[in-house]
């Protein structure tokens, strides 16, 4: 197994398309091509004009949530990939309380993804059961994507706000949470050339538009900005070149024909 070098990645994404922009053109994470291998062109897939949604400014509302940090682990394999992200999150103070009793962690949180094999999802280190009180559900949205919905009040108890911009706050549950989710992901299946994919033996990514909900969950809009590091682990002779997006922090390489880069 390679050891992976691990790469800082600034992670900027400008509502062009949430403003109302008519061009079709959306700004994305820069976070685009994780490639092993040799660098190859990603293609992009280009929705038809049924495809195409609009998006008014007056319908326009912050994330509740800030993803401060991400971190993501991969594990690359000939039939069978596995990802790991870990999102560090906080209340965004540009969003408004649901009402002037709520908590700082009412608002759901919603995360985006489309066929995915979400293995284990877990908040501060516990794990959430499916569809159970305090757990996650998913539903899936009119377009066919599907939304993971979490409430973090239900775990990190009830932190009572004010109702203006100062967001005072009474003493009690944290600031921010860790949320962990590890979903599995087969690239030599995955045709639409979006997320993790195979060309020739290489494995790719297509993150633009809307390909990283592919990969693992997130809140996949434009609006929402993140500081990304990443992580590679794979075999020498299935990958002898591992690149990300980023500067290379370190790599390492084990006796068993592995190598990892971060």
């Amino acid at each position: 197994i390679y050891t992976i070098l691990i790469f800082k990645i600034k992670m900027l994404r400008l509502p062009a398309r949430l403003i109302g922009a008519s061009s079709g053109h959306s700004r994305r994470p820069l976070f685009r091509n994780l490639l092993s291998g040799f660098f190859t062109s990603s293609a992009t897939h280009i929705p038809s004009t049924s495809e195409s949604v609009s998006y008014r400014l007056e319908d326009y509302t912050p994330y509740p949530y800030a993803i401060e940090r991400v971190h993501l682990d991969f594990h690359l394999g000939e039939h069978l990939s596995r990802c790991t992200s870990t999102l560090e999150i906080s209340n965004n103070i540009n969003s408004k309380p649901l009402s002037t009793s709520s908590s700082v962690w009412a608002a759901p949180l919603e995360l985006d993804g489309q066929e995915l094999d979400t293995v284990r999802v877990m908040l501060n280190g516990i794990e959430l059961e499916r569809d159970a009180p305090e757990g996650y559900s998913i539903r899936t949205k009119p377009d066919g994507d599907h939304v993971m919905e979490i409430l973090p009040e239900l775990h990190l108890g009830t932190h009572i706000t004010e109702a203006d911009s100062t967001f005072k706050e009474t003493p009690g549950p944290p600031s921010s949470f860790e949320l962990q989710i590890e979903t599995l992901l087969r690239p030599d299946k995955n045709t639409k050339l979006e997320g993790l994919y195979r060309s020739s033996g290489t494995f790719c990514t297509q993150c633009e538009a809307q390909g990283f909900r592919r990969i693992t969950w997130f809140p996949d809009r434009p609006d929402v900005m993140s500081k990304f590091t990443v992580r590679l682990t794979a075999e020498k002779d299935m990958c002898p070149v591992l690149l990300s997006n980023g500067n290379m922090v370190s790599t390492e390489e084990f006796e068993e024909d592995s190598k990892m880069m971060h």
